[in-house]
């Protein structure tokens, strides 16, 4: 870089600056309260209540972040029986773990609801859990914590209750896994 390089790059520099200030100036008159207005067009804003064009977000996840805290999925399909699905479906709805289908039963909501009514279960259907858990067997059971960012998986066709035991035994969340256990009353 030569001399009249740098002066002309340090020039551009303040002159953007200058446009950055002008637009702040702007910015702050047009949106926030008590910014004086300097022209006739700024006026007509200050109409409207100028609180009204900010607020602050608050986190909304107010779940404990404890290694007793999270979720149970229990990821399934149509394939398996109906009475398999039902005791799943059962023991589930005991220590609030969810059922979860990748996709609509022969691609119909109708056929969907016709089938969960029949054999007496409820459940999600979000293939975006079956691919964020890379579920390729069902059923497979996932353990999360609150936050999601950790969890225990099992594939297999085993009861809720050997899931919860082999978290308990060998997974990351043992805590929480024991915890389940007592709620479904299956203490070994």
């Amino acid at each position: 870089i030569t001399f009249a390089g740098a002066e002309q790059s340090a020039n551009e520099i303040i002159a953007a600056s200058k446009i950055a200030s002008k637009l702040a100036t702007k910015y702050e008159s047009d949106f926030l309260p008590g910014a004086e207005s300097n022209s006739a067009s700024d006026a007509k804003h200050n109409d409207y209540p100028q609180k009204a064009c900010y607020s602050k977000l608050q986190k909304v996840d107010n779940r404990n972040h404890d290694n007793t805290s999270g979720q149970l999925l229990i990821f399934v399909s149509s394939s398996l029986s109906g009475q398999a699905l039902r005791e799943l479906f059962n023991d589930a709805s005991k220590i609030g773990a969810k059922l979860v289908f990748k996709g609509l039963i022969k691609n119909s909501f109708k056929a969907t609801y016709s089938y969960f009514k029949e054999i007496e279960i409820n459940a999600d259907i979000d293939p975006n859990k079956f691919e964020a858990y890379q579920v390729s067997v069902v059923p497979t059971f996932v353990l999360t914590d609150a936050k999601e960012e950790r969890f225990d998986r099992l594939q297999g066709h085993v009861s809720l209750a050997e899931a919860l035991t082999q978290f308990k035994d060998r997974g990351e969340l043992k805590h929480l896994a024991q915890k389940l256990l007592k709620k479904l009353g299956e203490i070994f």
